[in-house]
């Protein structure tokens, strides 16, 4: 690269003056306009330092970790890290929205008329579009596409939508969204559908860094956008080692059962096969060691299993002490929560509304 032998050096900034007439500075240059809907100085590219913590210690360090099912009633703000595996893409909601250049809030459209100049005293209607945001100077504004994305997001406690927004999109599509847009409105595709380009996305598993903002806590809220994901599998493994132990509590010391009885699993025994905490069996025989079972929730339902004996030690943190008890993960579960039901089918259910 041939630069300018000039450099102004200040107590944290360095300016680097660039020879614009380089052939990859002008592709650059045209690539920054293309995603960010604004022209550049012909005179210089400002760099600015990011203040974001490494990828490391944002997801690692600096936050706690949650399940799904933590965040579906939401108590105080804070920021949390998930682990999760996208399932779909909601397609009720459109995946990208028309953008201010100026400060990339939401734009809305604005239709007018005027008189044609052509003297046929026909009336011309004309679109323009005004920035939501009260505190944006431009009153006149262009728009661009930017990502928008509802994500169903997975993992063994639950299921919730995250929205997937420009930034982070970029890191799992090739495309952005103004590329995305302008390639499927120039094939003539429908732009209220997902774009088949979208779908790379599926049954992949992140980390996901959330905001819980005093929005979602005020209004009981559960609408979380994504902050900042990773695809980094020493990162995801590392999560996943430390953090998702099952909580297990021991409110009922003694556990009654009979045949046909229905229960819950009160922890992670076999993912794979669908022994998830809160999946739902009903019981077809007792033993003296095991419980022979019928899985009635998820995705094995009708697949008979056995539940061992396992060595539990208690999570509750009032215990000044701990201790292991052996006994079977089961809870008797002719009721369960709202949270708990998703996924489910059921052809009977009583909802019970507490005031």
């Amino acid at each position: 690269m041939v630069c300018r032998p000039f450099s102004s050096t200040y107590f944290d900034v360095s300016r680097v003056f660039i020879n614009n007439d380089i052939d990859e500075i002008t592709i650059y240059k045209n690539k920054l306009v293309s995603e960010n809907g604004q022209q550049l100085s012909s005179s210089g590219i400002k760099m600015i330092a990011s203040k974001q913590d490494t990828e490391h210690d944002d997801f690692l360090k600096n936050h706690l970790f949650s399940n799904i099912e933590d965040l579906f009633e939401p108590l105080e703000e804070k920021t949390v890290i998930i682990v999760g595996t996208v399932k779909g893409i909601r397609q009720n909601i459109r995946w990208y929205y028309l953008a201010c250049s100026n400060c990339k809030k939401s734009a809305k459209e604005k239709e007018s008329s005027t008189d044609k100049v052509d003297g046929s005293h026909e009336v011309a209607e004309i679109v323009t579009y005004e920035c939501t945001n009260l505190k944006c100077k431009n009153i006149k504004i262009s728009v661009i596409p930017r990502f928008k994305i509802p994500l169903r997001v997975q993992d063994n406690t639950g299921t919730l939508t995250l929205t997937l927004f420009d930034q982070e999109a970029k890191k799992l599509f090739k495309y952005t969204a103004k590329e995305l847009y302008d390639k499927n409105k120039k094939l003539g595709n429908n732009l209220e559908l997902y774009p088949m380009e979208l779908k790379v996305v599926l049954d992949r598993k992140l980390a996901i860094k959330i905001d819980i903002t005093r929005y979602n806590v005020d209004n009981k809220s559960n609408l979380y956008g994504i902050s900042r994901l990773t695809e980094n599998a020493d990162i995801i493994d590392e999560l996943e080692k430390n953090n998702l132990t099952p909580q297990v509590f021991f409110n009922n010391y003694i556990l009654v059962l009979k045949i046909g009885v229905p229960v819950m699993l009160l922890r992670n025994i076999d993912q794979k096969n669908g022994l998830c905490k809160g999946t739902r069996l009903q019981v077809i025989s007792l033993r003296k060691r095991v419980i022979e079972a019928r899985i009635i929730s998820g995705t094995n339902i009708g697949n008979h299993t056995f539940i061992p004996r396992m060595s539990l030690t208690p999570s509750e943190k009032k215990i000044p002490f701990k201790f292991r008890r052996r006994q079977f993960p089961l809870a008797v579960c002719f009721a369960m929560t709202i949270n708990k039901s998703q996924g489910q089918s059921l052809s009977k259910f009583v909802l019970v509304l507490w005031r």
